[in-house]
């Protein structure tokens, strides 16, 4: 999953004219009612923005195949 997480990275920062910074600030599990899911806490940095968001892995790859079009 890392592997992925880090190709989907790199399609971001490749992708944009503007310097991204992209850095994994780690992961933790949630459990909720159904089953247990795993989130990234992702830290993204530009010029202008300075933010964290925290996607599961079925998202990064969704971002990951709308790059790639």
């Amino acid at each position: 999953m890392l592997e992925a997480l880090q190709k989907t990275i790199g399609l971001i920062q490749n992708h944009d004219e503007k310097r991204v910074e992209i850095d994994i600030l780690g992961a933790e599990e949630r459990d909720t009612l159904f089953a247990k899911h795993t989130l990234y806490i992702v830290r993204i940095k530009t010029r202008d923005i300075d933010m964290k968001i925290y996607p599961r892995f079925s998202e990064l790859i969704e971002i990951e195949n709308e790059i790639r079009k």
